[in-house]
């Protein structure tokens, strides 16, 4: 892994937010990741029932895909419909995830990235809650066909950053954001446009419409019903690329039972370099996506989306959603009971609860968005 420090890491975030809603910029963000971690190439794939495969690509992958692409080589791959049904929570490399028969047996895999100087992948498989799905991947040389644990810590560190943008670049369709209405239009969700203090620039009547939720107090800030999801928005404001700050939030009410309910996440992105012109020198992008309300536990993945959580902590979580007491799931993912208790306390911080009931009733709603559904 590349030396990368703080200064580094806030540019490289920032290209990623730009490249969001700037698509030409994905390929610098791209090679930017690829120079961290060690990679020979690198893709953003979005996958949507109702549209074509697109993508934005740097390096050898950009003729892969282009190949696979006109050749509609995707309904011929047993490995990508693998990863859409068991998404992993975090970049891994193919070897850890796919059996050797289907690294060679998929055409999609081995078999072509060879035929371009490619050895193997290191990928993760992003679930929206708008229903689309984003596969991020990063190539790797032949004659250093696997990547470092450092090297794939580097990816995951990125990957809470990549997730939001790739939110914005598959509700755009990978087109460059026009204006602030129209891209606010485009996009289908309940969005604002804010300044570093919260003051309003623009706002949509998807979210002008969510008055539970939204408030719009003195000066035009824009403030959250919930005092727990108020109090991640404000400090994400502060400083929306910083490591360590939530910028994915849920907000919840509390129903005639007294059980809590998740009724939406909330995304802050950041508008940097030309997005921000693009959007009025706006400083952030305030985001909704409604949840549609189930019984079940949700993925791993999802929660690893929607919260931040690291993938230790969605194991937890996923396990006490179950029913599990807290001894018990530490049990279950390998822990001890201290261990799982400092987990607990660090998802209660990122979810905005403080009790477990409460966090158990937030985490079974949290199933992704159907449009229509």
């Amino acid at each position: 892994m590349a030396s990368f420090g703080n200064r580094e890491f806030s540019e490289l975030a920032d290209l990623i937010y730009e490249a969001a809603f700037v698509p030409d910029v994905w390929p610098a963000a791209l090679q930017g990741l690829c120079q961290l971690s060690n990679s020979a190439s690198g893709s953003v794939i979005i996958f949507n029932e109702r549209e074509p495969v697109s993508f934005a690509a740097t390096g050898p992958a950009k003729d892969v895909l282009d190949r696979i692409v006109a050749d509609q080589g995707w309904s011929n791959s047993y490995s990508v419909s693998r990863l859409h049904e068991a998404p992993p929570p975090a970049f891994l490399h193919d070897s850890d995830f796919f059996p050797p028969e289907m690294l060679e047996g998929d055409p999609l895999r081995r078999p072509i990235l060879r035929e371009y100087g490619l050895g193997g992948q290191s990928a993760t498989l992003i679930h929206l809650m708008t229903g689309e799905s984003v596969m991020i991947t990063f190539e790797h040389d032949l004659a250093r066909s696997r990547p470092s644990p450092l090297d794939l810590a580097a990816l995951n560190r990125f990957r809470p950053h990549l997730a939001r943008a790739a939110l914005m670049a598959a509700r755009l369709r990978l087109q460059m954001a026009d204006n602030t209405v129209a891209s606010l239009l485009a996009l289908g969700l309940p969005a604002a446009v804010v300044d570093r203090h919260g003051k309003v620039l623009a706002l949509s009547s998807l979210m002008e419409a969510l008055t539970s939720s939204f408030h719009i107090l003195a000066g035009d800030r824009l403030a959250l019903a919930s005092a727990a999801a108020q109090t991640l928005f404000a400090e994400a404001l502060v400083s929306s690329t910083r490591d360590g700050v939530v910028r994915s939030f849920p907000i919840s009410v509390t129903q005639s039972d007294g059980a809590e309910k998740t009724v939406m996440v909330v995304h802050l992105l950041p508008l940097r370099r030309a997005a921000r012109e693009l959007f009025g020198f706006g400083d952030t992008i305030v985001v909704a996506t409604p949840l549609d309300p189930g019984s079940s536990a949700p993925m791993p993945a999802i929660l690893t989306n929607l919260f931040d959580l690291t993938a230790a902590e969605a194991r937890l979580a996923t396990a006490l959603v179950s029913g599990l007491s807290l001894r018990q799931s530490a049990e279950r993912c390998g822990l001890t009971f201290g261990s799982a208790r400092t987990y607990l306390e660090r998802i209660f911080r990122k979810t905005g609860t403080n009790r477990q009931a409460q966090l158990v009733a937030i985490l079974k709603s949290a199933q992704p968005f159907r449009p229509g559904g």
